[in-house]
């Protein structure tokens, strides 16, 4: 496996700066979500997926035994035709099984929020509406909750309530997917939880997630289940992208904070 930006291979940390960095290199330190991905993958100075994003492929059929060639980091994919800015994947990588070519994004996450709420988002877009006709923000809202949404359940959250971020994180995905000519897209959320971070923060981020995959699925995750899964489910696809465009959707969580030491008693 192969880590590479721009035809330039990254084999380390430091290649992973030069070459694939953050957008404000202020996110760029230890116990934050770019620096945690890179050492995650290449801090040990050989390019390797994790072992619990290895487990959790492992942990499907259509995913099992997952081989990749290139991986790319920050890479930018356009998934609908109004302009205005590309959905920025963390990483982004095509594998293949037996059986199945698998298109694979990742959202890395420290504690930082999943962004401002569809609502938010819808009412931002309204307000440029006002003072630059051309804008096409209100269309690429309506487009992207018609083409990921179902229609609302019982006691399911409504879409004003959803993180914005996470409606371009699928829509990267699928784009990927279909760019690729894959079977199957994901989405990785990977949290890191690290000295720098607050538990209150990764509270909230879990919170909105099992919310935005409650309102996809029709399934609320159980609260405070740990074990990494990936959940299967179609998505309406009009007017953006096939009927029935398959993703799959998961979390992994990798915790970096050191270990509590413990005085010995006397």
């Amino acid at each position: 496996m192969r880590i590479a930006k721009d035809g330039h291979t990254i084999a380390s940390i430091e290649d992973w700066h030069r070459y694939a960095p953050p957008k404000r290199n202020i996110h760029w330190a230890e116990g934050h979500s770019a620096f945690e991905l890179a050492r995650a993958w290449c801090g040990t100075g050989t390019a390797a997926m994790p072992d619990d994003l290895r487990a959790l492929f492992d942990s499907r059929d259509n995913t099992r035994g997952l081989s990749v060639d290139l991986v790319t980091p920050e890479h930018r994919i356009v998934f609908d035709a109004h302009g205005g800015e590309p959905r920025n994947a963390d990483l982004a990588f095509v594998g293949r099984t037996a059986t199945t070519t698998v298109a694979v994004t990742i959202e890395a996450k420290a504690d930082e929020p999943f962004g401002a709420t569809v609502a938010q988002t819808m009412t931002d877009a309204l307000e440029r509406l006002i003072t630059t006709p051309a804008s096409h923000g209100v269309m690429r809202v309506a487009d992207l909750v018609q083409a990921i949404l179902p229609v609302r359940g019982k006691d399911q959250p409504k879409v004003g309530d959803l993180r914005y971020q996470l409606l371009t994180a699928v829509a990267g995905s699928l784009a990927y997917a279909r760019e690729n000519q894959a079977d199957l897209a994901v989405l990785i959320i990977h949290q890191f939880v690290t000295s720098k971070t607050r538990d209150t923060k990764h509270a909230k981020n879990e919170q909105d997630y099992r919310a935005f995959v409650n309102r996809l699925t029709g399934v609320l995750p159980e609260a405070h289940d740990t074990t990494p899964r990936l959940g299967l489910f179609a998505v309406p696809g009009a007017p953006l992208f096939a009927s029935g465009s398959r993703l799959l959707i998961g979390k992994i969580v990798t915790n970096c904070r050191p270990a509590p030491t413990t005085t010995p008693s006397h």
